[in-house]
């Protein structure tokens, strides 16, 4: 039977490597992001490259237990509905704290870094992953105000693909955070 995680693992580097040039081709310009139907061939192709990702991601969790990816999914659709819902419903601006936000992703990336060169206890890397959870629900909601527009910074009708991209990563951030949490690795 052949491994697909192990024997074919640069593909899923080369997957994860063209979403993210594709991330940024979009997120950078401005103009590339607009023009149809340019726009829907790179969204198209940012979605089947994460989506190669993240199954590849899914299934080396689910040699332990397949419960693991399911509990996942099953809280991201929690996290995402109820992200949404308190954005959409809250009267409070939480398009203002995105640069506070990005100042928490980089203190918790340098965080990330020292525990990967030193030893750690699972309990502190559990504890930072839970945390990620929670910076990337608030990032969920500061998405879905800027697109809705019920904030200070707002998505122009124009930029559905980037609103799209941007929902799409924060929700696949906050599954792969849960399915790591929950498998342990």
């Amino acid at each position: 039977m052949v491994n697909f995680v192990n024997d074919y693992w640069y593909i899923w580097v080369v997957a994860l490597f063209v979403a993210i040039i594709v991330e940024i081709m979009l997120i950078c310009n401005r103009h590339l992001a607009r023009s149809s139907p340019i726009n829907y061939i790179l969204l198209a192709i940012f979605t089947i490259c994460e989506a190669y990702s993240v199954s590849a991601t899914s299934v080396y969790y689910a040699l332990d237990s397949p419960w693991i990816v399911i509990e996942s999914f099953v809280g991201t659709v929690a996290i995402t509905l109820a992200c949404t819902f308190y954005a959409l419903t809250t009267k409070n601006d939480f398009t203002i704290l995105g640069s506070m936000a990005w100042l928490v992703v980089s203190a918790l990336l340098f965080c990330i870094i020292i525990m990967a060169v030193t030893h750690f206890t699972f309990f502190l890397y559990d504890l930072l992953i839970a945390f990620c959870v929670f910076l990337f629900g608030i990032y969920l909601i500061v998405d879905v105000q800027m697109i809705v527009g019920s904030g200070r910074w707002k998505l122009s009708v124009d930029d559905y693909i980037l609103g799209a991209l941007i929902l799409f990563v924060d929700i696949i951030t906050i599954f792969l955070y849960l399915l790591s949490l929950f498998g342990g690795r």
